[in-house]
């Protein structure tokens, strides 16, 4: 049997799956490569769904508008990103590959003699706030990411991590709040609670984990890996991390401490036909150009790069021929070229001939992040592949 053979055998099998994909109103999702899983949330109709997507499996998600997230891993958290899809589309999901070590997570032990109970009572008359505050770690630290997994009990309204905790300062309370279906983030000072941020949570289920990540003047919070809320505050500095709750007190399955997760940058590409859009997300400062380049992969392995792009060993970047660069004109299609908006996110969508001598040809699609002024490449999203 000739290669041919199988490369149509090949796309018939994509083309089937697709079919039963469009017919149920549903799109097709894909993890490319690695060991990273996605989360992927879709709302549909009123509707919430939430669904884990892991490397080298294909899923079958309701189509709407979704939200990707996705867990930290030793270089830090890839960025969420927002994309809407339709049915019968397929959507490649990428990151890039972890190149440090594994970040040093600690267990935090709540029962210890270190451990100090303490209940706070808001001057409102609303239920009292039980804390544990872990006496282990440096009173002194500031920058670090505190998570929480929790089961809730019958009796208990409301759960939360704390941050940044000082006796006599205050401290930071990222909370769900089952009674109320809302998540908040909150500073105590003494008896006095300030709601900093509230979101609806309609969504809430009886178990979650919660990350509540302080650096600096930034305040992140989020729900299994969803950031829901993100914020300034420079009130507190420095402190213990802890748990609260209000009510009973529910079952808490694991509490971590680790060093804070840089934002990391992350693709998916939504193909219908011979059209395609790449949605990316990248830590650069907003007016940074977004260049689209389709490159063929690769004939060898997989080689790791140092964040310059660069290859450890030879300190130069990999070759790969490059097939298309975006231009002004918006030759590959819309918004080749773009703009990295203030929330880190860019675009750009690719419009390919239905051309016989390119049907089931595959490239890799990426963003080129440039500065403003086009002097300089600073850096790139994932790529993720496109099958024309």
């Amino acid at each position: 049997m000739t290669p041919r053979f199988w490369r149509e055998l090949t796309l018939l099998a994509v083309m089937g799956s697709l079919w039963v994909t469009a017919s149920t109103g549903q799109a097709q999702w894909q993890m490319q490569g690695g060991r990273m899983q996605s989360s992927v949330v879709v709302s549909s109709e009123g509707e919430r769904a939430r669904v884990v997507v892991r490397p080298g499996e294909q899923v079958a998600i309701p189509a709407g508008d979704c939200a990707v997230n996705f867990p930290r891993n030793a270089d830090g958290k890839p960025a969420s990103l927002q994309v809407p899809t339709s049915a019968g589309a397929r959507v490649n999901v990428g990151v890039a590959g972890a190149v440090q070590a594994a970040s040093k997570v600690r267990l935090v032990d709540l029962d210890g003699e270190q451990a100090s109970r303490v209940t706070y009572d808001d001057k409102s008359g609303a239920a009292p706030l039980e804390t544990i505050i872990a006496g282990s770690g440096d009173a002194e630290a500031g920058d670090y990411r505190v998570s929480a997994t929790v089961n809730r009990s019958s009796g208990c309204g409301a759960f939360g991590v704390v941050a940044r905790y000082g006796a006599d300062r205050g401290f930071y309370l990222f909370c769900i709040d089952w009674s109320a279906q809302k998540v908040r983030l909150e500073r105590w000072l003494g008896k006095d609670r300030l709601v900093v941020r509230q979101v609806d949570a309609s969504w809430l289920s009886s178990r979650h984990r919660l990350t509540l990540q302080v650096a600096g003047f930034r305040v992140e919070c989020s729900v299994d890996d969803e950031v829901v809320i993100h914020s300034f505050d420079g009130a507190l500095t420095a402190g213990h991390y802890g748990v609260g709750w209000v009510g009973d007190q529910p079952a808490i399955v694991e509490v971590t401490a680790e060093p804070v997760a840089d934002p990391l940058p992350s693709a998916a590409l939504v193909q219908s036909g011979n059209r395609a859009r790449l949605f990316a997300a990248a830590p650069a400062a907003t007016g940074h150009l977004s260049v689209l380049q389709l490159s063929l992969d690769r004939p060898h392995a997989y080689v790791l790069q140092n964040r310059a792009g660069l290859e450890p060993a030879l300190m130069q970047a990999p070759a790969a021929p490059i097939i298309l660069w975006g231009d002004w004109r918006n030759s590959p299609g819309p918004n080749s070229v773009g703009e990295i908006g203030f929330d880190g996110r860019g675009w750009a969508e690719v419009a390919w001939p239905d051309l016989p001598g390119l049907r089931g040809q595959v490239a890799l699609a990426r963003l080129l992040l440039v500065t403003p002024d086009g002097s300089s490449i600073v850096g790139s999203t994932p790529s993720v592949a496109v099958v024309f």
